[in-house]
């Protein structure tokens, strides 16, 4: 199912760019950490950094969700530079972790059932909202993965806890 899923939800992504005016200041954010990252990199002081970047023709811009940006900065470290198609690529496999970590939870969380898990994928898979959060170079498929992931973690934090039982805790 996650292989049709990838499929599926990657069909074209790299031919549509980026059209959301939010994923532009995403790129944005990730470029002015790379440059930062770069420039101090090379010993010069953060004020140095910080005029290196406007001459470049940068702006300093901070986002409320640095999580991404950061996610994006690495990544542009390592290909070269912040661009669209990867950051597209990116939040894809997020998208696709997604459909995993629900999986993962609902059957470690409702006592192992396959078919529960399965039923939750295949919801989180068909989704349209997550389809469309999962081919944007926005940082909701990517919060996503966090908070799943915090999920997980407090869900194992005993080895007898369920679903069940973790909601009637409070």
């Amino acid at each position: 199912m996650l292989l049709f899923v990838a499929i599926f939800w990657s069909w074209h992504l790299s031919e549509r760019g980026v059209y959301i005016h939010d994923e532009a200041h995403y790129l944005l954010g990730a470029n002015t950490l790379v440059e930062g990252i770069r420039a101090v990199g090379k010993g010069e002081p953060v004020s140095e950094a910080a005029r290196e970047i406007r001459r470049l023709g940068g702006t300093l811009y901070f986002t409320a969700k640095p999580g991404h940006v950061a996610l994006l900065a690495g990544l542009g470290l390592l290909t070269g530079g912040v661009r669209e198609t990867p950051s597209l690529w990116l939040s894809l496999l997020a998208g696709l972790g997604v459909v995993a970590l629900v999986y993962r939870l609902v059957r470690d969380g409702v006592d192992g059932s396959i078919r529960a898990a399965l039923t939750a994928a295949l919801f989180a898979g068909t989704s349209p909202i997550l389809m469309s959060a999962s081919r944007s170079a926005l940082g909701l498929s990517t919060s996503l993965v966090f908070a799943l992931l915090a999920a997980w973690f407090m869900l194992h934090r005993s080895p007898a806890t369920t679903i069940p039982s973790f909601c009637s805790e409070g």
